[in-house]
């Protein structure tokens, strides 16, 4: 299953992208993270070693965990913020780490933690009028680097607020093709 995060607080990609995947696949599922309540993680690893695979924190990302457990990729969609995600998706991507395996591997000499679901693939649009050269690098080398972390298949990419629909169509080729 495709799932698509993604904080439509500044943007409607999301949904646009959402449209264009569901006109090739039923197996694709949209979320708004905009308004849900979702907390910082408090890095307090109760995830790791009171209650493995649980976090402590109640709160809409309990619901959330589920959805993304079940998904083989999971793209996420938000306004660009300073050449990273914003805050929702930030928030909702580092609480992600109750999925995660407990340990470390090196795979071609990365560091890589892995995951215990079916994830096969992290995607990243962000979104932002108008990026320069630096901020756009500067997102789509975090993307890499999360990608290399979990040891899958992904890309990230910034669009302007209004892309073009062959860009999106070009996006999701790739996505589901992966």
């Amino acid at each position: 299953m495709f799932l698509i995060l993604s904080d439509d607080a500044h943007q409607s990609v999301g949904k646009r992208l959402y449209k264009t995947l569901h006109t090739k696949t039923n197996d694709v599922q949209y979320i708004s993270v905009s308004n849900l309540n979702i907390s910082t993680c408090y890095n307090c690893n109760y995830c790791h070693t009171k209650e493995y695979g649980k976090c402590c924190i109640k709160d809409d990302m309990q619901q959330l965990l589920y959805e993304v457990a079940k998904a083989t990729h999971t793209i996420l969609v938000c306004p660009l913020s300073f050449g990273s995600y914003s805050s929702k998706i930030k928030k909702a991507f580092d609480r992600l780490v109750v999925l995660g395996d407990t340990h470390y591997y090196e795979v071609n000499g990365e560091l890589v933690k892995g995951t215990n679901t079916a994830q096969g693939g992290i995607w990243a649009i962000g979104v932002k009028d108008h990026c320069n050269l630096e901020e756009e690098k500067l997102f789509t080398h975090l993307v890499e680097e999360n990608r290399k972390i979990m040891n899958v298949k992904g890309k990230g990419i910034v669009v302007e607020e209004n892309p073009d629909q062959d860009k999106l169509n070009q996006f999701a080729e790739v996505i589901l093709n992966a």
